[in-house]
């Protein structure tokens, strides 16, 4: 049954609605027990829920509605109406306070009650006493029909409300309709839901309507706080009168009451209440800093760089208080709220004027939770921010999404990225706004924008000295594996950065390469530079002047090394490293080339120890050495994301410059005197802290020019290294194709070989006296030769035709009621018709669904031998054509791809599925030996999308292209290609709109297998008049109506078979495709994606004319819509073959992203592969979901 996968958003929808009953003026009576007893009276009904499975229980309370107390909308009227079923009189419902009935849709299948104001459309039904089943799979059911115990269960007299007509088509083998409840009222034939009690209604007085005013108005100062003036609190006028009001209320409950009283002063209790909440203080525009009530957390902003990708987070941090007088240090705390509609704000942060965004992290996960972080950005976002909570009333919750008001803002860790996590009574959902007064910001505007100048400043001349300090060469430490006694004079080591559980000081000096220092890894990661970094300083034995070289060890693990220091000197160390006056020296980065003969791994041994150096002036005897650049591994490089390091060994010797080794003498005097012309002045900017725009300006441009002169050798080693791996990869995950037997998706010899002598052209070239001219130019050749070879796999052949077929391993059982099945392997992927977005399926290999046996515990199966033999294709590809892909064009990893059936291009749609009339390039990525992911362009977040399998025969996008449902194969051709059927899918059985992209012959075998219609006008009774084609073709992009009859059953859709106009297909340049709709006789067709169209027309669905809506109606691809002729001379007597009635249209009252034609049934899917509904009438799959995008019969479906 459908509704258990539809259970929890109606549970929480249930939720919602329960918070806005009003006070319960009404209750339960008698429970009445005859149908008699219940016409002509005000009666409430409620459902006997016992199964927590379906939510609470609850009066019926309208639709998509349920209430635990009765109140005015719960009260109901049974009107007799004419007429009998099997002997019963009828009934229909209406609602008192809205004079609404329910609406009779239940000849639609199974759906949720909706309402109506017209009388003739109501739910007919008869009224009669539950009868009591023992089996609710015992056959035949009546109108009384009903299970106990399952989901419900009664003791006394009870209602089955049973449609007076039948179903059209037997639903769940019942041919009875039922008003059942789960959560909501809903149209079924489920006998374990039906059952109903109706009481009569019975008017609250006195003492109790006075208890039960108390109960739901409750004044007090902590659900209404209006001890300040800020957005969210209340005003307090408004509350002492809400107050006095409740404690007048309050006192008479005491005593003996009239009812007249009672009422009086509940209504006045109301009113006052109904003020207090209008009188909250509104979220306006203006400054705030933004905090959580129950933690110690305050919004800012954070970056982070997670899998080497830097990105900006909202952030919550701990311990920040506001300063008093206010000064610079709030500014990363203070947000800029703009209104720009009702609840919908931008909020932008006042010291970096980046905006809260309703994007998300494609890095970055919040410890402890698997969930993506929200960013800041610097494009403006509109947020939703409102007053939801029921246990907060004066916090706002934070609303990513203002179109469906969900995925809020969840903050529950301390110092951490805000996540996502929809609960308005959760603490960690709840935020105040602080203000800040205009004349504070005024007061330090000035101060934060010269903060953020020195900020500036100060990282490009972090930069620009690294990069100067890279051209000199120092020597002077020993290039041996030996650390005691041979001449170095550091004696003392410090560091505030220490790790507190792990390695010592000592180490650094002990000459032992077991032991080591590690710095403070416990607190996590960060970026290293001059603003943080951790460190190791050294007491030296005498002074040392002129210059210094640092050697080093890597711990005998070789992981987190430093890459960089920046060197810092003094004379006088205080008792912390902040108040010393440490003088920065200047940088020198880390060259590991030293071997260790105690490390055994031989590549990691000939990297294991490391200099650095630099020149200066003056004598010092401590020098601090910052690491501003880490790096995990040679193997797993991990530049700058953790900022902490270890090292076994660390001592310093006297240093001297070589002028002849250092890369600095290819830089020009002018260049090298104007680089060193701007730090002088930028430094004396940063000391005095007046950094101006021009100096970052001017340091900037002596840096571009330096950097330009200077040559770094390391830039072709780390080249040539990278290329290495990039070859040591793909042989490792066995993408070599070493013997030329393996073809598509993998790497011939030939490229192999073009790739390594590229590696060794480069290893040759030595960059000894090279400008940096020309090694820049042999590091380009490198980079080139790489992505040349990482392209480079084997593609399909232009001009050959393949299958595109998954190549997933996993397993499914995405109903419980059917056995597991492979998601994606093997199934070949067609293209639905001429849709621009999306138009994409599969269809899976017959001996899919009998493969449990093979899967292990992680639901996984082996791709062999073994599995191949179970499984053979459902169609023949070479004449079903959609399944049929034409290779136009393939290079450097990327292919053009044709669909034979359908003329259109597989096309990327900003990280989403779709198709193009023009060619179109896809890019591919080896994942697997012979094996792909297709990337769909990067989405609005700027994440790389994949095409992905669903576990419904479906297709959607995913961001991971290592997961294996993004794992696809191309195979080509057993046989050749020849066929004169063209398949198309259709509704079986019903009239349908078609337009398709080629010409076929009109069928001309008779109903039974499908007929061919044009329009011949209409009748004065207002009946569309259709003439079947005679012996003739019908032109491509010409629309006429078809009504199916024998049809093939494919991954859920009915295929319908045509004849090509065009004669026996054998290649793709035999199909004249067209891309442009034409206009036939009162038909317009729509060809190429989807039409908005406005009133006046109809389309047909499900078999019957709709009309369209004045909002407009999108008509979808491969459809089209009618024209309606209104005047009379357009009215036609020629009685033609077939009529459709158009007296009935009626608009169309759920909006869909597109009209299709479905089949009769359909099932619903999330986008991620979540079955919804299964088997509903596809007119009305959707009503009552939540807003968002659903697979619905193969087609997506937005729900506004």
């Amino acid at each position: 049954m459908k509704r258990f996968y539809k259970f929890l958003s109606l549970f929480l929808f249930a939720l919602i609605g329960m918070t806005n009953a009003s006070a319960q003026d009404y209750k339960a009576g008698k429970l009445l027990t005859t149908p008699e007893e219940v016409v002509g009276k005000d009666v409430v009904l409620n459902s006997p829920l016992v199964s927590s499975a379906f939510g609470s229980a609850g009066y019926m309370n309208g639709p998509g509605k349920v209430s635990q107390q009765v109140t005015e909308s719960c009260i109901y009227n049974f009107e007799k109406v004419d007429g009998e079923a099997e002997g019963h009189p009828l009934y229909i419902l209406k609602q008192k306070s809205t004079g609404l009935y329910l609406q009779d849709n239940g000849e639609d299948g199974e759906q949720d009650a909706v309402y109506t104001a017209d009388k003739s459309k109501a739910f007919k039904m008869t009224l009669l006493n539950a009868e009591k089943m023992s089996d609710e799979n015992a056959d035949p059911k009546t109108r009384t029909s009903a299970f106990p115990g399952k989901h419900m269960d009664w003791n006394d007299a009870a209602f089955v409300l049973t449609r007076a007509e039948k179903w059209a088509e037997i639903q769940e083998g019942n041919e009875y309709c039922y008003l059942g409840y789960y959560g909501v009222c809903f149209y079924s034939p489920y006998v374990d839901t039906n059952v109903w009690e109706i009481y009569e209604l019975v008017k609250v007085q006195g003492e109790e309507l006075l208890s039960n005013y108390l109960q739901l108005y409750q004044v007090d100062a902590t659900n209404f706080p209006n001890d300040k003036t800020i957005p969210g609190y209340f005003q307090k006028a408004a509350y002492d009168k809400a107050l006095a009001a409740y404690n007048a209320a309050n006192e008479a409950s005491t005593k003996e009451v009239s009812n007249e009283e009672a009422e009086r002063l509940c209504k006045e209790l109301k009113a006052a209440y109904e003020e207090l909440l209008a009188a909250r203080i509104p979220l306006s525009e203006g400054y705030y800093y933004i905090n959580m009530p129950k933690s110690d957390r305050t919004m800012t902003t954070n970056t982070k760089v997670t899998n080497g990708k830097s990105e900006d987070l909202l952030w919550m941090k701990t311990g920040f208080q506001m300063p008093n007088p206010i000064d610079a240090t709030a500014a990363a705390y203070i947000w800029k709220v703009t209104p720009v509609g009702k609840d919908s704000f931008t909020v932008q942060n006042f010291y970096n004027n980046q905006y809260i965004s309703n994007k998300r992290s494609t890095n970055y996960k919040v410890p402890g939770d698997d969930a993506v972080a929200f960013l800041v950005q610097n494009e403006s976002a509109i947020l939703g921010i409102a007053n939801k909570s029921n246990n907060n009333k004066s916090a706002f919750i934070f609303y990513a999404n203002t179109q469906a008001w969900n995925t809020q803002f969840h903050a529950k860790h301390d110092n951490h990225g805000v996540m996502s996590w929809n609960d308005v009574d959760n603490a960690n959902n709840q935020f105040v706004f602080n203000p800040v007064p205009q004349a504070d910001i005024d007061k330090i505007k000035a101060e934060v924008a010269q903060q953020k100048l020195n900020e500036d400043l100060n990282a490009v001349y972090s930069q620009a000295l690294s990069v100067y300090w890279s051209g000199i060469k120092v020597t002077g430490a020993p290039a041996d594996e030996v650390f005691t006694d041979n001449g170095g004079l550091a004696v003392t080591y410090y560091s505030e950065s220490k790790d507190a559980n792990e390695g010592t000081l000592e180490a650094l000096g002990d000459g032992n390469f077991d032991t080591y220092f590690h710095s403070n890894w416990h607190n996590g990661t960060f970026v290293p530079s001059l603003n943080k970094y951790h460190y190791v300083a050294v007491e030296l034995s005498e002074a040392l002047s002129k210059g210094l070289s640092v050697k080093m060890a890597k711990r005998l693990t070789n992981n987190d090394y430093p890459m960089q220091f920046a060197i810092y000197g003094t004379n006088e160390m205080a008792e912390t490293d902040a108040d010393t006056k440490w003088e920065l020296l200047g940088f020198s980065n880390v060259t590991w080339d030293i071997t260790n003969p105690n490390v055994t791994n031989e590549e990691q041994a000939a990297k294991a120890i490391g200099t650095a150096g630099i020149t200066f002036e003056g004598s010092y005897k401590y020098f601090k050495f910052a690491a501003t650049q880490t790096e995990y591994n040679i193997k797993d490089k991990r530049s700058n994301t953790s900022g902490y390091f270890a090292l076994s060994e660390l001592q310093v010797y006297p240093g001297t410059e070589d002028a002849e080794n250092s890369t600095i003498k290819f830089v020009s005097a002018e260049t090298r005197k104007n680089m060193e012309t701007q730090l002088t002045g930028a430094k004396a900017e940063l000391d005095a802290k007046k950094a101006t725009q021009a100096q970052i300006d001017n340091l900037q441009a002596a840096y571009d020019k330096f950097v330009e002169e200077l040559p770094v050798p390391s830039l072709l080693t780390d080249a040539i290294a990278a290329a290495k791996k990039a070859k040591n990869d793909a042989k490792n995950a066995g993408y070599i194709d070493e013997d030329g037997s393996k073809g598509v998706g993998y790497y011939s010899m030939d490229t192999v070989e073009a790739f390594d002598a590229a590696i060794e052209a480069a290893e040759a070239f030595d960059t000894n006296g090279k400008t940096a001219a020309e090694i820049n130019a042999e590091v380009k050749k490198v980079k080139d030769a790489t992505v040349a070879f990482q392209n480079g796999f084997t593609l399909p052949e232009v001009g050959k035709y393949y299958t595109l077929r998954g190549f997933s391993n996993k397993v499914n059982n995405y109903t419980s009621d059917e056995s597991w099945q492979l998601t994606s392997y093997m199934a070949q992927v067609r293209s639905t018709g001429n849709s621009l977005e999306g138009g994409l399926m599969m269809t899976r290999p017959d001996g899919a669904n009998t493969v449990e046996s093979l899967k292990n515990d992680k639901n996984v199966v082996e791709i062999n031998e073994e599995l191949d033999a179970m499984l053979s294709d459902t169609i023949d590809a070479t004449t079903h054509l959609s399944y049929l892909w034409y290779v136009e064009k393939a290079e450097a990893g990327k292919l053009t791809l044709r669909n034979v059936g359908t003329g259109m291009y597989l096309a990327p749609k900003a990280g989403a599925i779709g198709q193009s009339v023009e060619a179109a390039e896809i890019s591919l990525s080896l994942v697997k030996p012979g094996g792909f992911a297709l990337s769909l362009g990067k989405n609005e977040n700027g994440a790389e999308q994949y095409l992905n399998a669903l576990s419904n025969n479906g297709l959607t996008t995913w961001g991971d292209k290592g997961d294996a449902n993004s794992h696809w194969f191309f195979k080509g051709l057993d046989a050749d290609v020849a066929t004169s059927s063209a398949y198309w899918p259709v509704a079986a059985e019903k009239y349908q709109i078609l337009t398709l992209p080629f010409g076929v012959a009109a069928p001309s075998m008779g109903e039974e297998y499908g007929v061919a219609y044009k329009v011949v006008g209409v009748t004065e009774e207002n009946k569309l008049v259709l003439a079947q084609y005679a012996d003739e073709n019908i032109e491509a992009g010409t629309p006429f109506i078809y009504k199916g009859g024998l049809a093939t059953n494919l991954d859920a859709s009915m295929f319908a078979e045509f004849e090509y106009a065009d004669g026996e297909i054998s290649a793709i340049d035999n199909v004249k495709f067209a891309f442009e709709a034409k206009e036939a006789n009162g038909l317009v067709g729509q060809l190429c994606g989807s039409k908005k169209v406005g009133a006046g027309y109809a389309y047909l669905q499900n078999g019957n004319a709709v009309a369209t809506s004045a909002e407009g109606t999108n008509i979808g691809a491969n459809s089209g819509y009618i024209f309606v002729p209104d005047t009379a001379d357009k009215v036609t007597e020629d009685a033609g073959t077939a009529t459709i009635d158009l007296g009935k249209l009626v608009i169309n009252s759920i909006e869909q992203n597109d009209v299709v034609v479905l089949p009769t049934t359909v099932n619903v899917y999330s986008l991620n592969g979540t079955l919804l509904r299964k088997n509903v009438k596809a007119t009305n799959a959707t009503q009552g979901l939540p807003a968002g995008i659903y697979v619905v019969g193969n087609q997506k479906v937005l729900v506004k």
